[in-house]
């Protein structure tokens, strides 16, 4: 468990617990994104270096599907997020975060690795629920793919670090007053990032908020203690206070002050 948000603060569980930085402060929430896009949703695809794009470790999901727990017209009929048509076993929806780290434009290209090496070829059609993080959804009309498990989603050749994405969805913890109703991480979440760590992963690719997640995760009165006021103030009061739009959300994390951003460089460090 994390201790506490000071340079200084201990980890007071196993050895083995990775820490928790929170450093970057520079994309804490998605940036608002256009619903406009070709009629085919098709775009040019980009020239990337391809040495430097990374991968995210995700969870596959399928949806469309006859029987799907949690049906919507549009799925229902073929249809994406721009009036585009979706192709079975071959159109995915990403969660928001995914978008936003990948930059992605619908019709482009991408490659999911499941865990037995097999690679499956994609295309962004569609969105997931905006509540939903670390996932990909593969529209499956015919049922014939199913869910997929754990894996990671690239664009096609990347050749960087796989780079954990969390779902943050640990509901039960979450619930509990000391969260004030943050997102917290999985066991599955918190494995993937000690892991990560451990193996020499850069912290700074994790965002900010998904890092918190983690340390609530490993001490779910992270943010009820003192010496972590500011972390509470900076993260969770002002925040709430200016949550109208974005622009005053990113506003009020970024007036969050020096103090704050030289705390969070080690947070969790032994």
């Amino acid at each position: 468990m994390a201790d506490g948000l000071q340079v200084t603060g201990q980890m007071p569980e196993a050895p083995q617990t990775q820490n928790v930085a929170l450093q970057d402060l520079s994309q804490l929430l998605p940036q608002p994104q256009t619903q406009t896009a070709p009629q085919d949703a098709q775009t040019a695809q980009p020239t990337r270096d391809l040495s430097k794009e990374p991968s995210y470790i995700v969870h596959a999901t399928h949806y469309g599907y006859p029987g799907d727990s949690t049906p919507d017209s549009n799925s229902a009929n073929g249809i994406g997020a721009w009036n585009n048509k979706l192709t079975d076993g071959i159109s995915i929806a990403l969660t928001p975060d995914l978008e936003q780290r990948f930059g992605a434009k619908p019709g482009e290209d991408f490659v999911f690795t499941d865990r037995n090496g097999k690679q499956w070829p994609f295309k962004f059609g569609d969105r997931t629920d905006k509540n939903l993080r670390g996932r990909i959804d593969v529209y499956d009309r015919t049922g014939q793919i199913g869910d997929l498990g754990e894996g990671t989603i690239s664009r096609p050749g990347a050749q960087g670090p796989s780079i954990p994405a969390l779902e943050t969805s640990n509901d039960e913890i979450r619930k509990q007053p000391a969260a004030f109703g943050m997102r917290v991480a999985t066991p599955d979440d918190v494995k993937s990032y000690d892991t990560y760590v451990q193996n020499g992963g850069d912290v700074n690719q994790i965002p900010v908020y998904d890092r918190l997640a983690v340390a609530i995760a490993k001490d779910p009165t992270f943010l009820t203690k003192p010496e972590n006021f500011e972390a509470f103030y900076g993260l969770v009061y002002k925040p709430l206070q200016a949550q109208s739009s974005v622009e005053k959300f990113n506003d009020a994390i970024m007036n969050i002050g020096p103090s704050f951003v030289s705390t969070l460089q080690n947070v969790g460090k032994p």
